[in-house]
């Protein structure tokens, strides 16, 4: 028995690798089950995934601030929730922080408008956003995020929604309750003034649909225990443990009726209540390839909700991944270890790992995916050049590559030159200071890059960051709240400042050390014959070091051209694609849009444009 999102059962369907359970619909008491859970678990009308556990958000608002304004009651219509978010976007207060691509809200407000994300014609599905319906939502959405200072070409994570709600000037977040958690950590004193109401709908004999997220239990085909399992299937969805996942975890079950046993708890209650008109997105195992970061933000959202007070933490339930990609090395290294002599096992194993994208370059994984898992058991179609078409033929690739170009020059540039300045600053400062200076530059370099880039998201955070505090401080008082990740160009930023402070040290002690190298005798030559600091460093240092700048400059190229953890942890290529160079849109097509074959050519093309770029610059360092 596996859990499963329940966004994911299609997919798992379509491999024809999970068990049909509709006949037990019945004995599992199915017409009561949440329609966001049970929904996404029915396939062509055959039940694969039976309902877990849900989650979904919720209004999650200041309650001092609605005293304040002299509201006693939240909303019950969504009239009357923008009358009161009016009333309390007054006096420096916000009314809600919603950010302009918050699409889970979104998502709720097309479905209460009698729309869809997409809809089936003729066997396929077609986009259905331009309907009236969805235009409606989309006008009423508007009109709601206008009603506070939510950037709009952001989404909840940038920032995060719960720092800025923790400075108590905002009146409304729409979240999980699990969020509130976070808020303590950031102020503690805003314990009881935190409450939670749902997403009101268009009328107030029912409450606004929501996104539902969740899991589902599934039952893999090749179990030999088929009866075994489907019991603790039954075991799991039966009345009695939803009730105490329910009462443990801050949970909702996955039956409409046990919705009760949770009237203690107001934000858990609130969440139980949407999700009775809970939906989820369509139910297609291509949406949920190409929109697989809306599985991890479900997760997200659920470990989220475990760091609720009073709840066991994310240790309760676990959620075991399996990677196809380490599956497919599994199946590749064990036999070549075992029976080649150890030196073609030691050059196999360094030829792997170019060896593998290569061969995924090639292949027709997107075909041979829904039939039946090829990506790991092989028998994937030969596809030949063809995704390295679709990807030259397509004009995203080319912005990337743009992107990537700019991101590589601009960071090489910067870390050469003040590096080579460090490097000479050394040169000429007294032991004492070089020392300290020297033990400074290894110590930064030494900094794990995670953890440098969790420092450099707390300096430029827009409420408690340093940098925005320094600013305002100089007397800029624009940056004041600024949102640096809100914004490509100011996001861009703050990544070459991150990657120029990571790189600089490395470059600036190799340099130092080739400058130690230098007969002390030139640069006395080069001072008594007249020549200037910036004469020395051109006609003496660095034909005497040109070597050493050319290898620094192709291994800063190399290594700034395929930085990703900065990147990914910083702002995941956003906002939009501002901060997207290859690597990245390596990643995200592979693993976010599961298309293996076409991520593989990306790697492929960036390791060709590296080569290219140097080439030239390495065959001049063999030279000389």
């Amino acid at each position: 028995m596996i859990e499963v999102g329940n966004t994911q059962v299609a997919q798992y369907s379509a491999s024809g690798g999970v068990t049909d359970l509709t006949a037990k619909v019945a004995d599992l008491k199915g017409e009561d089950w949440l329609p966001g859970l049970a929904q996404p678990g029915n396939v062509d009308g055959k039940q694969y995934g039976i309902p877990w556990y849900a989650a979904n958000r919720v209004v999650v608002y200041n309650k001092e601030l609605f005293e304040k304004a002299g509201i006693k009651e939240p909303p019950a219509t969504r009239d009357e929730w923008l009358d009161i978010t009016s009333k309390l976007n007054k006096d420096g207060n916000q009314g809600i922080y919603l950010t302009g691509q918050t699409w889970y809200a979104l998502a709720g407000f097309v479905w209460d408008e009698g729309g869809d994300l997409a809809v089936q014609e003729g066997g396929r599905w077609k986009g259905a956003l331009d309907t009236p319906q969805a235009l409606a939502a989309m006008d009423f959405y508007k009109r709601l995020q206008a009603l506070g200072k939510g950037p709009k070409d952001a989404d909840e994570a940038n920032p995060p929604q719960h720092e800025v709600f923790a400075q108590g000037k905002v009146a409304q977040i729409i979240a999980v309750p699990g969020i509130a958690a976070r808020v303590l950590e950031v102020d503690a004193g805003l314990k009881d003034k935190i409450g939670f109401f749902t997403i009101p709908g268009k009328t107030a004999d029912k409450p606004g649909t929501v996104f539902t997220g969740g899991s589902d239990l599934v039952i893999p085909a090749a179990s030999q225990h088929q009866e075994q399992a489907y019991e603790v299937v039954k075991a799991l969805a039966g009345e009695q443990f939803q009730t105490e996942l329910a009462k443990t975890m801050s949970f909702v079950p996955n039956r409409t009726s046990l919705a009760g046993v949770l009237d203690g708890d107001e934000g858990t209650a609130a969440m139980a209540k949407g999700a009775a008109s809970g939906r989820a997105t369509p139910n297609t195992p291509q949406l949920g390839r190409r929109r697989g970061h809306l599985r991890d933000q479900a997760v997200h959202d659920r470990r989220a909700h475990r760091r609720r007070p009073g709840g066991r933490g994310e240790e309760g339930l676990r959620v075991h991944h399996h990677d196809p990609e380490q599956r497919i090395l599994n199946v590749v290294e064990e036999p070549l270890v075992l029976a080649l002599p150890a030196h073609r096992a030691h050059g196999g194993g360094r030829g792997l790992p170019p060896a593998l994208p290569a061969a995924q370059s090639a292949a027709d994984l997107p075909a041979a995916l829904p039939h039946g898992g090829e990506l790991i058991r092989g028998g994937a179609a030969f596809a030949g050049l063809d995704n390295y078409a679709e990807l030259l033929g397509g004009e995203q690739f080319w912005q990337v590559l743009l992107r990537t170009l700019v991101w590589t020059v601009i960071n090489v540039v910067l870390i050469v030159g003040l590096a080579t300045g460090v490097a000479l600053m050394l040169q000429h400062l007294r032991r004492g200071l070089r020392l300290a200076l020297m033990s400074a530059l290894a110590l930064a370099w030494a900094m794990p890059i995670i953890a440098a880039t969790t420092v450099f998201q707390w300096l430029f955070q827009s409420e408690l960051g340093i940098v925005n505090w320094l600013l305002v401080t100089l007397g800029f008082d624009s940056f004041a709240g600024y949102t640096w990740f809100a914004n490509g160009t100011a996001t861009f930023a703050v990544l070459v400042a991150l990657v120029v402070w990571q790189s600089v040290p490395f470059a600036a002690l190799t340099l130092y050390a080739g400058l130690t190298t230098i007969p002390s005798e030139l640069f006395e030559s080069a001072r008594i014959d007249g020549g200037t600091g910036r004469q020395v460093f051109r006609h003496v240092t660095f034909p005497m070091l040109r070597s050493l700048f050319a290898l620094i400059t192709s291994l800063e190229i190399i290594w700034v051209a395929k930085c990703f953890p900065q990147i990914w942890v910083l702002s995941q290529g956003g906002p939009g694609d501002a901060t997207t160079t290859l690597p990245v849109y390596a990643f995200k097509v592979a693993r976010v849009l599961h298309r293996y074959d076409l991520g593989s050519a990306v790697a492929i093309l960036l390791v060709l444009v590296l080569a290219a770029a140097l080439i030239s610059n390495l065959r001049r360092m063999v030279r000389s």
